[in-house]
């Protein structure tokens, strides 16, 4: 695979992390009614699964592989973290959002 082929790729998937992490700011915002509590705990998991992955690649890279494939099964790890994504909320936050009714004793939306 070429080289700059591989920095499209890479330059992809930052933006659409940084797309996904507003997305996730915002389901977070369901649970912590957009505070500054939602928005720093998005802001920690993206930072520590990014040196995580970055951790990673450096090990790949130095066992040998080639970074095509590298780049190929870190995208599919983090894909198969996405598609989790909406079951890990629903059983985080036992199915609630702010459609759904609420208890009087939560804060409201």
């Amino acid at each position: 695979m070429p080289r700059p082929l591989i920095v499209g790729f890479a330059f992809l998937s930052g933006f659409n992390l940084l797309a996904l992490e507003v997305v996730w700011t915002r389901m977070m915002a369901q649970i912590h009614v957009n505070s500054v509590y939602g928005f720093a705990t998005v802001l920690i998991v993206v930072l520590a699964c990014l040196s995580l992955g970055a951790w990673l690649a450096s090990r790949l890279a130095r066992g040998g592989m080639p970074p095509a494939r590298i780049l190929l099964w870190l995208f599919a790890l983090g894909g198969a973290a996405l598609a989790l994504t909406p079951f890990v909320s629903m059983a985080v936050t036992g199915g609630w959002n702010c459609s759904t009714p609420i208890p009087p004793s939560w804060a409201t939306c």
